[in-house]
């Protein structure tokens, strides 16, 4: 899949549980713009407990919660990786 320059100007955070209430940290590894790069982070298990994902775009000067986006696209690649013979699971909040 080819992405636009535009793309290239968003960011990915995963905010990640650290136990308890006030205590969600975030990833934000230098050049993450790649949603499949957090998606395969997220099923592969980096993430102990990943509980949000919000895209920034510091250009256009917006940010979003993709939480669901990448909800659903970590089902759809646990489940394939299960056909394949992997297991996998997730769960974002």
């Amino acid at each position: 899949m080819s992405r636009s320059s535009a793309d290239a100007d968003i960011v990915y955070l995963v905010f990640n549980d650290q136990g308890g209430l006030a205590n969600l940290g975030y990833d934000a590894p230098p050049g993450r713009t790649d949603p499949d790069e957090i998606i395969d982070d997220i099923v592969s298990g980096k993430y102990d407990e990943p509980r949000r994902v919000v895209a920034f775009n510091l250009s256009e000067g917006w940010a979003r919660d993709v939480s669901l986006y990448v909800r659903v696209a970590c089902s759809h690649r646990a489940r394939f990786e299960r056909h394949a013979g992997h297991v996998a699971g997730v769960e974002l909040n």
